[in-house]
């Protein structure tokens, strides 16, 4: 299951995004680091650096369906 966090810059999603991975006792992934493995990993992805990390990753689930 994939769990995403989105929002305005500033807002808390890390932090959330933290506390909810540690009461789930769940690994978890921050988007920043997302794009920039995939970008080195699969530039076929079209996956960029500047690319909103929010929108990267919902692009990811969506070819992943």
């Amino acid at each position: 299951m994939i769990h995403l966090i989105g929002g305005h810059p500033r807002v808390g999603k890390s932090t959330l995004a933290q506390m909810v991975l540690e009461r789930a006792g769940i690994p978890g992934c921050p988007t920043d680091t997302l794009v920039s493995m995939l970008q080195n990993a699969a530039p076929q992805r079209g996956v960029r650096h500047g690319t909103h990390p929010d929108k990267a990753a919902l692009a990811l689930a969506r070819r992943g369906r």
